[in-house]
């Protein structure tokens, strides 16, 4: 098991499709976890979960409504020292883990 640490955020022009995104991704981050295995602080998820990086990241995409174009996200596994992002990210996550490799996805 790892720990993913998760940040995401969906632009949307209305509510209901921001809703609509936001309950299938927090699904999508749960499935398959008891409660002790998800928590949250200030928009930033921890997820244990046995799948590796790549897995996790194409699973979260694939299973929920995310715009690549316009959402953001960001997944950081310190065990694999790898960063994914998704769209723009902030750049003191680089500062933070200066020796991570970084995956960007664009497509």
């Amino acid at each position: 098991m790892t720990v993913m640490t998760v940040k995401f955020d969906i632009a949307s022009d209305n509510e209901a499709s921001y809703q609509l995104i936001y309950s299938k991704f927090i699904d999508e981050l749960g499935r398959g976890r008891g409660k002790f295995q998800i928590a949250f602080k200030d928009n930033v998820y921890f997820v244990s979960t046995p799948e590796n990086i790549h897995d996790f990241v194409r699973r979260l995409l694939n299973k929920t409504d995310f715009r690549i174009d316009k959402d953001r996200l960001t997944v950081i596994d310190e065990r694999s020292k790898k960063i994914f992002i998704c769209g723009a990210c902030d750049m003191d996550i680089f500062a933070k883990f200066p020796e991570f490799q970084l995956i960007s996805i664009t497509e």
